[in-house]
């Protein structure tokens, strides 16, 4: 659960769960409409999906909704295997958790009457968060989920349905209606709510706001006829941002003004200023709010007002809200705080031993086109070598000689010279929740299966070359001998950097690559520095490590020369990729940041040209994702709910490292850890906080 909206319905307490080891859409389809009725051994082929086929057997079952309302008896499916054998083979799937209000036990349904345990017939709806919660409806007492309801679409129409709890029938209120997003895609988040009569939605991006009046049957729940009387839209868009403007989808112009603060690299003089993107479009969604006889809701940052016979387009918008300046307060985060806190996350991890890394799920996000395995926190066994050393001036000298030793440890089962992932096969689980089955055969889901690797299938390199700059420190604490290391390292960091490659293409880690991928590019800064600062230790001659220095100096000024606010990686690549790489474009300039080249951006990059100067970038990134600071927070762009970890860590490590800020500053940032032991980006700031002016 990312987040959580508790439904109290009679002796019930419902939780709908995040996506993290659901069947999610594509597994669904091919069961629920692609395989015989009884649940084949493995994952069924894909098929072709008809927008008439229905995971059930319509009819017109009576119930507390409207009498004759179109219904769907879900235990008889034509198409697939039923909702209940599915959740039968895969209990971790189930989508609706329901506790009984009274003991807090689980309850354990069995709509099939077949004496084992499936669950509630929801199915997965939204994206990488957490999906809707159900509404109640005053009018009728009817529980209403978002579920499956039809196969119209490549991701499924996940409309609403009523559930007769405990039995498998579910009424099916809503049929599809032409215009945007009609159908309801299964990928798209959207909040309900429920007033009088009617239940009301907000779908994605301001695409679709509607309502359906549950008091008038739907008697024909395949018609793509709109029932004009029953259900209707309020608008209909392609999404923020518009293809095109006006975009006559009944909203003011330019309602969404007090959004555009929050648009990123927007195509500059035009008008509207650009078609952007947003960081907030696939956040949780909240339902509209019906009050005095209009209904209110969130679109485009700003609070619209719907009534009867309104003005539509014509309608005035009003001032933007005035801001209140928050009230200037100290911090109670004292430096005995601090470093106490310090203390305690560090000692935990002493005591646990080794630990395994963290995982997060996300839709597209993992992509290797432009990383190594982002989903994985604290995967490189550099990561625990980087932070507790750095972490040791400001520890009790007894807790300093335990992380010496645990570093000795942990260098020996994974050292950074030659592991890029320690796997999820041994340690300590750090997440607080248990992992589903690896499906290899369902949805390439390895963990907790993954073993250690010594390569990397990312194209820009097959060891992260940030893990030489591990070495340095390592060597550097006196825990290794210099040469020792270099000679483990051999040959894994070459120069110049084109040497590194992970693949044939060729323009990998070329000049215009860097330029679209400057997280690469610091990573790459961090091992030329880590290399000639272990190879000085060694008693090498300028001589013997001159390639790198030269490589180093070179790719310094070249990072200079590439700044740039947002990142542009249709140098080379194609939107595939761009699309999802840019959904965390806040993190990719600060990534992999040391005090080496902190220092060098704030000396030289400096500039009276927003896009070149690195304190602006800095700020326009808090300014465009003002919730940066909470790990895990909900602003996001790119199809995915949950903005990863990394962005958190990186902004505060430049906000620290890059513009000096003080400690009074740096403290009203700190969130608190996401695992119960070994939040290495945690303490990586409590660090920071400690060592600022």
């Amino acid at each position: 659960f990312y987040s959580w909206w508790p439904v109290i319905y009679q002796n019930y307490v419902i939780f709908t769960r995040a996506s993290f080891g659901s069947g999610q859409n594509g597994e669904e389809n091919d069961y629920l409409f692609c395989s015989d009725p009884v649940p084949p051994a493995t994952r069924p082929a894909g098929c072709a999906i008809s927008n008439s086929w229905v995971p059930g057997e319509l009819g017109f079952v009576s119930g507390d909704w409207a009498s004759s309302t179109a219904t769907m008896d879900v235990n008889i499916n034509p198409h697939g295997i039923t909702f209940a054998d599915y959740f039968e083979r895969f209990p971790h799937y189930r989508n609706a958790i329901f506790f009984d209000r009274v003991n807090g036990q689980e309850v354990a349904f069995d709509i099939d009457n077949d004496g084992i345990t499936d669950a509630a017939p929801v199915t997965w709806a939204g994206d990488a968060g957490t999906p809707s919660p159900p509404v109640v409806s005053g009018f009728d007492n009817v529980l209403y989920f978002r579920t499956l309801t039809r196969g119209a679409g490549g991701f499924g129409s996940k409309t609403i349905a009523g559930w007769k709890v405990g039995t498998s029938i579910m009424s099916v209120p809503y049929s599809n209606m032409t215009g945007q997003s009609g159908f309801w895609p299964g990928d798209e988040p959207l909040g309900m709510s429920a007033a009088g009569d009617k239940i009301y939605w907000n779908l994605c991006c301001d695409r679709f706001v509607g309502a359906v009046d549950i008091s008038q049957p739907n008697v024909n729940f395949l018609s793509n006829m709109d029932d004009v009387n029953r259900q209707w839209r309020y608008i209909s868009s392609p999404g923020l941002p518009f293809f095109s403007w006006p975009a006559n989808i009944g909203m003011p112009n330019f309602y969404f003004q007090e959004a555009v603060k929050f648009f990123w690299d927007p195509v500059p003089n035009s008008n509207p200023p650009g078609l952007p993107s947003v960081f907030w479009s696939e956040n949780d969604k909240v339902g509209p709010a019906i009050y005095l006889g209009k209904l209110y809701v969130i679109l485009g940052n700003a609070l619209v007002a719907f009534a009867p016979g309104g003005a539509g387009s014509g309608a005035p918008l009003l001032p933007s809200a005035q801001i209140t300046p928050a009230p200037s307060s100290p911090s109670s985060l004292t430096d005995q705080f601090l470093t106490s806190r310090l203390e305690q996350e560090v000692s935990e991890i002493v005591a646990a031993g080794h630990l395994k890394p963290s995982y997060i799920t996300s839709i597209g996000y993992q992509s290797r086109a432009f990383e190594d395995s982002l989903t994985d926190y604290w995967h490189n066994p550099a990561d625990v070598q980087l932070v507790l050393l750095r972490a040791l001036p400001h520890l009790s000298t007894n807790l300093q000689n335990q992380v010496k030793a645990y570093l000795q440890t942990e260098f020996a089962l994974f050292s950074p010279a030659s592991y890029s992932h320690i796997g999820f096969t041994s340690g300590l689980q750090r997440d607080p929740y248990s992992y589903p089955p690896a499906e290899t055969l369902f949805r390439t889901f390895t963990i907790p299966n993954k073993g250690p690797e010594q390569g990397s299938s990312f194209s820009g390199w097959s060891l992260p070359p940030h893990s030489v700059y591990a070495l340095w420190k390592y060597a550097q604490a006196g825990l290794a001998d210099a040469q020792t290391l270099l000679n483990q390292l051999g040959t894994r960091l070459k120069a110049p950097i084109t040497a590194n490659r992970n693949s044939s293409d060729a323009t990998v880690l070329t000049n215009a690559y860097l330029k679209a991928f400057p997280n690469v590019h610091n990573a790459y800064i961090a091992g030329y520095v880590g290399y000639i600062e272990l190879a000085k230790m060694a008693g090498q001659t300028p001589a013997q490590y001159a390639a790198y220095a030269a490589e180093l100096e070179r790719l310094k000024t070249l990072r200079l020369q590439n700044l740039m606010a947002f990142p542009n990686p249709q140098e080379p690549w194609t939107c595939e990729n761009e699309c999802y790489f840019e959904s965390l474009i806040t993190y990719y300039n600060f990534a992999y940041m040391t005090p080496e080249l902190a220092d060098y951006l704030a000396a030289n990059a400096r500039s009276s040209n927003p896009d070149k100067d690195i304190l602006s970038i800095l700020q326009k990134y808090q300014d465009i994702a003002p919730y940066w600071m909470v790990a895990h927070n909900g602003e996001t762009q790119g199809e995915f709910t949950i903005m990863p970890y990394q962005q958190t860590h990186s902004l505060f490590q430049a906000l620290a490292m890059v513009k000096n800020a003080p400690r009074e500053e740096l403290v009203k940032y700190l969130d608190t850890p996401i695992v119960p032991v070994g939040d290495l980006y945690y303490i990586d700031n409590l660090v920071a906080a400690l060592e600022a002016p």
